[in-house]
């Protein structure tokens, strides 16, 4: 099963129709990649000097005459949609949806060549109406811009059945909103320079604490974590999706090392794997570099054997400690999982320099000497 999570750009959408001053600071340095939402009346008052793009909510009215013309008129339904057939710019429907007559209604309505967008407000939490209008419209031109009241149901709209929507619409006051849209759409994949590092040592250092990272996501036979004992030297362990004797796959499982070291949480922080547990978050990395944040569902951590694998690239030196048992997989540096038990000095392996000295995971200028 590989990660079906479908990274393309996201739009956000600011509903300001609430709002008096459209002049306030925040809303005239959206950057142009947002779309701001307003009524006739406000189109006629917006200023010109505007970056972002702009929408007008028809409620029955003419099409706005104004100094600044529209990049995208939005309609209730489909009378008053075709009344602006002759709109040089984007089109698109409001769809409120209720029941399972509305949902019908408005996923014919969507697929019209002529709507660009479909904005899409549900009175239920379920995203089942969500999830069906996706199923039925992605092979479609049609963009769909859910409406979300905070962040996390703005993460959730953007991953519904994996694709997910198209953007989301954050309703906006009076003032700068606490949530700005910007901070919930999906920024495209990162990638990490991964490099190769070679095994300059290898010693048994006894029975420890080891620790076992279960996510709530399916890894990939290419998939592992970056775990070091030192913040400039990480290895890339592989996750458990290689076929073993005796035990049965478990392909949402790394095992990650001992306690004390470090992991990457996201592309800008490390955490100790003693500190992980249910509910956090660890970056799964592949052996490209793409990384993908998955959620914990639990951290085992139990007594075994431990070895260290010293590591070195170029002047570079740290190390990484394992559990000693042939049955732990650590990617070789050509992406081939490799036995620990088998690492002697000179295997080159794949991993990652986090360079920087880490105050509580995060990347500080200090002196700082590890060893």
């Amino acid at each position: 099963m590989t990660a079906a999570f479908v990274d393309r750009p996201r739009e956000m959408w600011l509903d300001a129709r609430a709002v008096e001053c459209l002049a306030d600071p925040w809303l005239v340095s959206l950057p142009p990649e947002s779309t701001v939402l307003v009524t006739p009346g406000q189109l006629r008052a917006l200023a010109p000097h505007y970056r972002c793009r702009v929408a007008v909510m028809l409620d029955g009215d003419a099409p706005p005459a104004a100094a600044r013309i529209p990049d995208v008129i939005v309609a209730r339904d489909l009378h008053d949609l075709e009344r602006t057939a002759a709109f040089p710019g984007d089109r698109g429907l409001y769809c409120r949806i209720e029941n399972t007559q509305d949902l019908e209604h408005a996923a014919i309505a969507l697929a019209r060549e002529d709507v660009t967008y479909g904005l899409i407000d549900m009175r239920d939490e379920t995203n089942i109406p969500l999830e069906l209008l996706i199923a039925r419209l992605h092979r479609l031109p049609v963009r769909l811009v859910k409406r979300v009241d905070d962040r996390a149901a703005g993460e959730v709209a953007l991953r519904t059945l994996e694709r997910g929507a198209d953007g989301v619409l954050v309703r906006a006051g009076e003032g700068e909103p606490p949530m700005h849209p910007a901070s919930l759409v999906a920024s495209p994949r990162a990638a990490l320079a991964l490099t190769e590092w070679e095994v300059r040592r290898t010693q048994p250092v006894g029975v420890g604490d080891r620790v076992c990272i279960d996510s709530v996501a399916m890894l990939t036979p290419l998939e592992g974590m970056l775990v070091g004992s030192t913040c400039g030297a990480f290895a890339l362990l592989c996750s458990e999706t290689h076929p073993l004797p005796y035990m049965p796959l478990r392909p949402f499982r790394v095992n990650a090392g001992a306690v004390h070291s470090y992991a990457l949480s996201s592309v800008t922080r490390t955490s100790y794997l003693s500190e992980l547990g249910a509910g956090d978050e660890a970056l799964a990395v592949a052996t490209d570099g793409t990384v993908r944040t998955v959620a914990i569902g639990r951290v085992k951590i139990e007594r075994r054997p431990l070895l260290l694998l010293g590591l070195g690239n170029r002047d570079v030196e740290g190390s990484v400690v394992v559990q000693d048992d042939w049955h732990v997989r650590i990617m070789g540096a050509l992406g081939e999982p490799l036995s620990v038990t088998h690492c002697r000095p000179g295997t080159k392996l794949l991993g990652w320099s986090g360079a920087a000295p880490r105050h509580c995971g995060y990347a500080v200028e200090e002196t700082l000497v590890e060893r």
